[in-house]
C-alpha cells in the first residue's frame, strides 16, 4: 500500500520534485548549459550509456547492461571535444571547491579549539 504525502509535506523543500537536478553526467554542466545532443535512439540528453566506448574519465563502460527496450546501452553517440573539455573543467572546479571547504573547516576547528587540535 502506497502512501501519499500530506499537503504540508508536498510543499517541503526536501521533497524530490523541489530538488535541483545535478550536473550532466556527460558534459558536467547543469541543465540550462548542457551541450549534449539528443540521442536519436532513445531521445535522452546527457545519458553516458548512449555514448560509445568510455565514460568521461576514460573508464570503459559496461555495454552488456540492458537499457530497457533499446537493448545494449550504447546508442552510437561519441563525445565531442566540447563535452570532454567541459566535463574536465567541471571536475577541476568541484575539486577546488572541496579543497576550499575542507581548509575552511580545518580553520574553523582550529579557531573553535583555540589551537588545541
Amino acid at each position: 500500500m502506497s502512501r501519499s504525502m500530506c499537503p504540508s509535506q508536498s510543499m517541503s523543500p526536501s521533497a524530490p520534485w523541489n530538488q535541483e537536478a545535478g550536473p550532466c553526467e556527460v558534459c558536467g554542466q547543469f541543465e540550462d548549459d548542457c551541450v549534449c545532443p539528443e540521442c536519436l535512439v532513445c531521445g535522452g540528453y546527457g545519458d553516458p550509456y548512449c555514448y560509445s566506448d568510455a565514460d568521461p574519465n576514460g573508464t570503459p563502460v559496461d555495454r552488456t547492461r540492458n537499457r530497457g527496450s533499446y537493448g545494449t546501452a550504447s546508442h552510437g553517440l561519441f563525445r565531442s571535444f566540447a563535452q570532454v573539455a567541459l566535463y574536465a573543467e567541471s571536475e577541476r572546479l568541484i575539486k577546488e571547491e572541496n579543497e576550499r571547504i575542507n581548509s575552511d573547516y580545518e580553520y574553523y576547528l582550529y579557531e573553535r579549539t583555540e589551537g588545541d587540535i
